[in-house]
């Protein structure tokens, strides 16, 4: 079953501010995109990503936090303890996992613009870092990562 989040207009206020202070934190600390990304785009990155949490929260009826400076590489999550939620446009994207991610969290991916988003599932970090998953999309200067495929991927109670 496919079931798409629409968020409220509050809720996509309450995301560009997010999005906002995720930026400008990043400016004052010189915080650059890393593990390849161009950088083309970078307020959208925080707006989407502020986005689908925010979808996720509302699509398994949990508190919402909107932190700023929660990287996951500090220990932070983007839900409870332990689940990080990563964001693609792209309907049809794979679930990113880096291998510096927590294998012990589990991430989930919500795809699709604001207008139209949907949580596809998740899995483990552990069981993301799988060799048929590593990648670096044909750019030999990008880091390899782990893209799981969607058909990998399963809602589970969080």
């Amino acid at each position: 079953m496919i079931t798409v989040i629409e968020l409220t207009d509050t809720e996509i206020r309450q995301v560009a501010i997010t999005a906002a202070d995720r930026m400008i934190d990043s400016i004052r600390k010189g915080l650059r995109h890393s593990h390849g990304y161009d950088g083309n785009d970078e307020w959208g990155v925080h707006f989407g990503g502020a986005a689908a949490e925010k979808a996720f929260c509302k699509f398994v009826d949990g508190y919402d936090a909107s932190t700023v400076s929660n990287f996951n590489c500090n220990g932070g999550a983007d839900y409870r303890d332990n689940v990080q939620i990563r964001w693609t446009k792209n309907d049809s994207g794979r679930l990113i996992v880096r291998p510096s991610d927590d294998s012990d969290h589990f991430y989930y991916l919500v795809v699709g613009p604001v207008e139209r988003m949907r949580v596809v599932g998740g899995i483990k970090g552990a069981n993301a870092k799988q060799d048929q998953f590593k990648t670096n999309f044909g750019n030999p200067q990008r880091p390899e990562v782990y893209a799981v495929p969607q058909n990998h991927l399963r809602l589970r109670n969080v």
